[in-house]
């Protein structure tokens, strides 16, 4: 991101990012692993947004994929959880190390909404290491958030609560984009204080289909369509279709990287995330589309 203005929109930049980021390790492998890679091999290979699940376990975050609890990333680890705070070391030593760089990271709270997820959250995680976070409720631009971690808030905040300090919140429009049937869906991101909106997030996250249809009805569509100015774009290519999800990701990953152009700039979020798809994506940021 070194070449890249400071004043450039970050909802304008061509991103990849990676499904259920933290499933390199996971319980029953076969169905809950969408990732090959660690988190830090994903930084390393130019992944800059992450979907992260986390529940609560011991007062403690750790990452799920459902029921399936995954295990810890460090050698020798055996089947150790994945906590979060080892996640989050893993991304502060490597903004550490790139100062330049940004990553976009969306939490969601897996299971039962618990209140107490929140404060967990942030009194454990977020507030020590505040000068790692970006947590306003707005799109910034690149140079704001440098050396930092954009957090998209897919959990709720305490009711009564106008949280302006809580992160981009997705929540509500993800929500809503499970009541439609087209693809993407595109809805307003509130703003916390009830004044307007943030802007608006293009999403598909159609994970129900199988390929073939995933592809024509619901991925191709959106990168056709593009992202508009002012506008959050996530493009999902995971699918499940009651296969594997690496079953699914090697076709559907052939068909992105087979793809001539991409347009608009956005997000694009992968099963079994690699260089290579990094490598397709990352250029559109210097070239014209």
């Amino acid at each position: 991101m070194h070449p890249l203005g400071d004043s450039s929109p970050v909802e304008s930049l061509f991103l990849p990012g990676s499904h259920d980021s933290a499933t390199a390790r996971v319980f029953f492998a076969p169905i809950g692993r969408c990732q090959s890679l660690a988190i830090g091999e994903q930084l390393a290979a130019g992944c800059r947004f992450f979907d992260l699940r986390l529940s609560i376990r011991r007062e403690c975050l750790a990452a799920v994929h459902g029921p399936a609890p995954c295990y810890s990333q460090r050698p020798g680890a055996g089947g150790a959880p994945l906590y979060a705070d080892e996640i989050f070391e893993t991304f502060f030593s490597f903004l550490d190390g790139h100062p330049s760089e940004t990553a976009l990271v969306s939490i969601q709270q897996d299971g039962i909404p618990d209140p107490v997820f929140r404060a967990i959250l942030y009194e454990n995680y977020i507030s020590p290491n505040e000068k790692y976070f970006y947590l306003e409720n707005r799109f910034p631009a690149l140079g704001e958030v440098r050396g930092k971690l954009v957090l998209l808030r897919r959990f709720d905040t305490e009711p009564g609560v106008d949280d302006m300090t809580g992160g981009i919140n997705v929540i509500d429009a993800w929500n809503h984009y499970a009541q439609k049937d087209a693809y993407p869906c595109v809805d307003a991101i509130p703003r916390c204080d009830g004044r307007g909106a943030v802007g608006t997030l293009c999403l598909q996250d159609a994970f129900k289909f199988g390929v073939k249809r995933k592809w024509e009805r619901a991925v191709k569509p959106t990168i056709d369509r593009g992202r508009r100015p002012g506008e959050l774009y996530m493009n999902f290519l995971s699918c499940t279709g009651r296969i594997s999800p690496l079953a699914a990701a090697i076709p559907i990953n052939k068909k992105f990287l087979a793809e001539p152009t991409l347009r608009g700039g956005g997000i694009f979020v992968f099963d079994f995330f690699s260089r290579e798809l990094a490598e397709k994506v990352i250029p559109f940021n210097y070239t014209e589309t």
